[in-house]
């Protein structure tokens, strides 16, 4: 019994001092690694290349945040999985930052919270606008993977830093689908669209649309307090990081 647990002891450690700098952040990272892969941080950086990582972060944060809060508004799937995405930009963003040694810049991963203030503002007024109507929230879509794009193709025609340059190759790519996904979904809520989708499609009203939330669980082992990032839906766990896999 002594040696199981002093093995279990040495497993659970080094999980401990294997957790990258981002865990506990609030930052579920994960299916990133495509967006992001073998970034060396070896090349070299500007200045203006750095405050546009930091401007594309708290964009790509943008994205998400809107998307999570029209969600649990309308219940439409579509805002669900492409907030997901959105996660996976941020990781990738974060991903190159980290590998250079640049501080993340938000001071919290809460929803419309931001470094700068107009994305606060963006937010509030992307809400606003998102929340008149299903068809308006989906334009909102719409305006923000285009001006993400823009914002993108802005970035990539200074950059010099192949790593940087890649990534956001990879982000553009990753928006341009989205804004195919929202004019698709677009068409099917308006008059003369292929088949209306309502609001809440698939539940039975405002009262009972899922309640998404990203929380930070506290696990205590050993005298260690191990902090876990999670995206819970409706009390249940639907997202966390590959290393949390004994939290259910």
């Amino acid at each position: 019994m002594n040696v199981r647990y002093g093995l279990l002891a040495l497993v659970m450690l080094g999980l401990v001092f294997a957790m990258p700098p981002w865990a506990g952040t609030g930052q579920a990272r994960g299916p990133s690694a495509d967006l992001a892969q073998n970034i060396t941080g070896n090349y070299s950086i500007t200045e203006e290349e750095i405050e546009g990582l930091i401007y594309m972060l708290q964009e790509e944060k943008l994205a998400r945040d809107v998307y999570l809060t029209l969600y649990e508004k309308w219940g439409a799937q579509i805002f669900y999985n492409i907030a997901q995405s959105e996660q996976r930009h941020m990781d990738a963003v974060l991903a190159v930052m980290e590998a250079y040694g640049i501080e993340n810049p938000l001071p919290s991963d809460d929803r419309g919270v931001f470094r700068d203030q107009m994305f606060v503002d963006l937010y509030n007024q992307l809400v606003e606008e998102g929340s008149q109507s299903l068809e308006a929230a989906l334009q909102v879509g719409i305006k923000i993977e285009e001006l993400d794009i823009a914002d993108l193709e802005e970035r990539m025609a200074v950059v010099t830093n192949p790593e940087i340059l890649r990534v956001y190759q990879n982000l553009e790519a990753g928006s341009e689908n989205h804004l195919r996904a929202f004019k698709a979904q677009l068409e099917g809520t308006t008059p003369g669209g292929q088949g209306q989708m309502q609001a809440g499609q698939g539940q039975q009203g405002p009262q009972q649309q899922p309640k998404v939330e990203r929380k930070v669980l506290r696990w205590r082992f050993l005298g260690f307090t191990i902090e876990i990032p999670v995206t819970v839906q409706d009390g249940k766990i639907i997202e966390k990081p590959w290393w949390a896999f004994f939290i259910q």
